[in-house]
């Protein structure tokens, strides 16, 4: 009994609270590195004050995070410090999702900076590139009556340039940007996924995205809008397409390899669409 009470009092601390061991830090780098990966960016650096071991552990990120907004409300001191995350990253990088918001817009010298050096660098294999949803509609509905009024459009558009291009890059998805043309997707004959999320797309836009994508096997299309009413889809190695709430005249998928198809919420012209997809 009295063994018991001295086990039981060697397990208090002296403030009374019961000693925790820490386990997690007991754990392999690698899946801490998988378990930190899922924490947003502003969080995982913060680790480093717990010890001397997670004082670096955070450059070893394999999925990066950069909410803009919450690293810094102050547009300039945020893209300064998430600058900084970037170049200081020690190991390959398999996924990076930046999400901003207009007023901390992310000028085009920095996102290609990123993405150029993730692409070489950290052999990139996935990316995300979101802007705020609520204000970013607003602002795409005013593009769309003014078509595309060159005041503000920079704020949103996709710099220029085949940005998407990369010798291990498979996933891209875009949330609330204008794709003026298919100019950023030239020479990615290696993405195999393609997500596109309320965007606005310009005339034949869609058709030059799915002529430099040669190697794509999976489209969605969610909230996005056309400047031109018509929705052409031709590929010979698309498996899979998803298209949620569009409304457009005409409606023209052509594909030999498809397997599999989702249309939720879409409205099309029945005497001006066509489907011809053998394999369906």
């Amino acid at each position: 009994m009295q063994k018991g009470k001295r086990q039981k009092l060697n397990d208090i601390t002296i403030d009374g609270e019961n000693e925790t061991p820490d386990l997690i830090s007991k754990l392999p780098d690698e899946l801490l590195h998988s378990i930190i990966s899922f924490l947003p960016t502003k969080e995982v650096v913060a680790t480093s004050v717990f010890s001397k071991r997670w004082r670096f552990l955070w450059k070893s990120l394999s999925r990066l995070y950069l909410d803009l907004y919450q690293i810094n409300n102050h547009c300039a001191r945020s893209l300064a410090i998430a600058d900084k995350i970037v170049s200081s990253l020690s190991f390959s990088v398999e996924f990076f999702h930046l999400h901003h918001y207009p007023r901390t817009w992310v000028r085009s010298d920095y996102m290609l900076r990123w993405i150029d050096f993730l692409k070489k660098e950290k052999k990139l294999k996935g990316i995300s590139l979101s802007c705020d949803r609520i204000i970013a509609m607003n602002f795409i509905r005013w593009f769309r009556v003014s078509k595309l009024g060159e005041r503000i459009i920079h704020k949103f558009v996709i710099p220029k340039g085949n940005i998407f291009k990369g010798r291990f890059l498979q996933f891209v998805e875009l949330n609330e940007y204008v794709l003026k043309n298919g100019l950023p997707f030239k020479g990615c004959v290696n993405i195999k996924t393609l997500k596109l999320g309320g965007c606005l797309l310009g005339d034949n836009t869609l058709v030059e995205i799915l002529k430099n994508c040669k190697e794509l096997e999976k489209l969605t299309l969610r909230h996005c809008s056309c400047m031109s009413t018509d929705v052409s889809i031709r590929h010979q190695k698309l498996k899979l397409l998803e298209i949620f709430h569009i409304e457009e005249q005409s409606f023209c998928l052509i594909s030999d390899s498809l397997d599999k198809l989702v249309l939720e919420n879409c409205v099309f012209s029945t005497t001006k669409s066509r489907i011809l997809c053998p394999n369906l």
